[in-house]
């Protein structure tokens, strides 16, 4: 049975001794022992080939002289194929002197060979030394599996900017760019204009010593799918020389698209936020138009009654003077028809501000607007034709809303005379009606007149507001037709640009479950 010494120390550097000889084995045990090292001793090639693979050692000291069928050179060759066993380095421990058994124990694989009999420390030293090694080449080889995994491209280059050496995603990606046996590759020739001017500044920086970068560079075409880059550039020094620079490009590809999502839907934020602005400045607009047409339709009523009393008897008062002096004063005639006009007129604007006020509408009922649009035009007909005004209307069959016929007559009337006064030297008046949807009718009067301006049009539905009929009207006509067109559930909006006329349209609704009749005809 082979003789088998295990100091266990988890602080200490584990060591397999594989020596035949136990006397030199208890000795080394011992002094490495008291150096730091936990030393485990097989003396068979076997049984420390089987040790080996069962734990983790970071030495191997291997005597040459081991048994008749097997030598140190052979276990050290077996060592060396082992995948998970190569990496540890080995000392052959031997008597052999000869420069031919050095040689062949350093092409099976060993580290270092020392010659017996030897110094302790001369052992130690050279235990030491291997050690180191083996530290540096397995923090090199963590440091390139870390190169090797990563996502990033990792180039190195020489100062010229030249690539000589990449990691695993620089082959994949710049495949065909770095592939051996061809010339080296510029590195500014992968990026567009004015990124390539810039790195072949930088790297005048990079060969002084300094670490540079540059975020959201556009490659010159697009490589695997990545567009923009964000670049770092570190100076590679031998010594107290810089021989050549460290370059890292990461992909910025998927942020710079989401950030390009996040500024689009912050657009259509804005835009969304803009046009809900508008619309509650409309709507705004409209309580504030709506509360001032109930207050002037308090008033309105109010005075028109305190003003109509009176002028019943200035009126009777008249015609009482002018039966008198009309007959012998010729020219007192003349100021009597001025003031029965002025009677008349004051007359029609207290009825004015009387349907203004009316607040409760009259019955209402399924009416034709079609029908009622003839009736209204054949009133106006012949005036119309008088001021060189051609009608054209576009009827849609079967046009119906639920509304009072006499609010519905006014309003007709009152747009089309507005239609007239906005076209002094003749025009075209368009008058269109047609089935929005379901539950509502439009009616569209289009003219070719003079226009509102935009900065005004807010206003033209305010009581006594005129734009350009100065002495003309009474400034309440568009101010009734909004009133009715509210007071009968509909809604009325204008367009209009300045010396290209003016469109409104009306919107009315339906009778109630018209719809649902209208859908059991098409079934």
């Amino acid at each position: 049975m082979p003789i088998i010494r295990m100091v266990n120390n988890p602080d200490k550097t584990p060591i397999l001794l594989v020596e035949d000889d136990p006397d030199q084995a208890q000795v080394l045990s011992y002094f490495l022992g008291n150096n730091g090292y936990a030393v485990d001793w097989q003396n068979a090639p076997r049984l420390a080939y089987e040790a080996a693979r069962s734990k983790s050692y970071q030495l191997i000291l291997l005597d040459i002289m081991l048994n008749a069928e097997e030598d140190g050179f052979d276990l050290c060759r077996q060592f060396k194929q082992e995948e998970g066993l190569k990496s540890i380095p080995i000392i052959m421990v031997t008597a052999r002197a000869d420069v031919k058994d050095r040689v062949s124990g350093l092409r099976a694989g060993a580290d270092d060979y020392v010659i017996k009999p030897f110094s302790q420390e001369e052992l130690l030293a050279r235990v030491q030394a291997v050690l180191a090694r083996k530290h540096y080449f397995d923090f090199n080889e963590k440091y390139r599996a870390l190169l090797e995994n990563s996502d990033d491209i990792v180039l190195f280059l020489n100062l010229e900017g030249e690539i000589e050496q990449t990691n695993h995603q620089a082959a994949v990606k710049l495949k065909g760019l770095t592939r051996p046996g061809a010339d080296k590759f510029r590195l500014v020739t992968l990026f567009a204009e004015p990124f390539a001017a810039n790195l072949r500044q930088l790297f005048q920086r990079v060969a002084a010593g300094f670490d540079v970068s540059g975020n959201n560079w556009r490659l010159q075409a697009p490589l695997s799918g990545m567009e923009i880059v964000d670049v770092r550039l570190v100076p590679l020094s031998q010594g107290r020389r810089i021989s050549g620079m460290g370059c890292i490009l990461r992909d910025a590809t998927p942020r710079e698209k989401v950030l390009q999502e996040m500024e689009a839907q912050k657009r259509d934020l804005a835009s969304h936020l803009k046009h809900t602005s508008d619309q509650l400045g409309e709507m705004q607009q409209q309580l504030i138009l709506s509360e001032k047409m109930a207050v002037m339709g308090q008033l309105a009523a109010g005075v028109a009654h305190e003003l109509r009393n009176p002028l019943n008897i200035i009126s009777t008062s008249v015609y009482y003077l002018r039966r008198i002096l009309a007959g012998d004063h010729p020219k007192a005639k003349e100021h009597f028809d001025i003031l029965e006009e002025e009677i008349a007129r004051s007359q029609r604007i207290i009825s004015s501000l009387l349907d203004f006020s009316r607040k409760s509408p009259p019955e209402q009922s399924d009416i034709d607007i079609n029908a009622v649009l003839g009736q209204t035009l054949a009133l106006v007909k012949k005036e119309l034709a008088m001021n060189d005004i051609l009608v054209r209307t576009e009827f849609a069959p079967s046009v119906k809303a639920w509304v009072n016929v006499d609010d519905l007559k006014q309003i007709f009337l009152n747009l089309i005379l507005n239609a007239k006064e906005a076209m002094p030297y003749g025009g075209k008046l368009y008058i269109r009606t047609l089935n929005a949807d379901d539950h509502s009718v439009q009616i569209q009067f289009s003219d070719t007149g003079v226009g509102i301006p935009e900065n005004i049009q807010d206003k033209i539905f305010d009581p006594f507001f005129t734009y350009g009929k100065e002495g003309k009207g009474t400034g309440l006509g568009l101010t009734i037709v909004h009133s009715a067109v509210e007071r009968n559930g509909g809604q009325i909006s204008i367009h209009s640009e300045l010396d290209k006329g003016a469109t409104f349209r009306i919107s009315l609704r339906r009778r109630a479950g018209e719809s649902e009749k209208k859908a059991e005809k098409a079934d």
